[in-house]
């Protein structure tokens, strides 16, 4: 998991990696651009198919 890498390197390093507020701005974009990606991706496949 993400933040669990995060958490731990931050923990190593003795403080936040990225900044709480910064990681949840990211996170919060993941679906929409995870969705973007597979929209792309079955268009490529559409065509390069025809």
């Amino acid at each position: 998991d993400f933040r669990d890498a995060l958490l731990k390197a931050s923990c190593q390093a003795g403080k936040p990696v990225i900044d709480e507020r910064v990681l949840k701005q990211i996170l919060c974009y993941l679906p929409q651009l995870y969705e973007l990606n597979c929209d792309l991706l079955r268009e490529l496949d559409e065509r390069v198919a025809h």
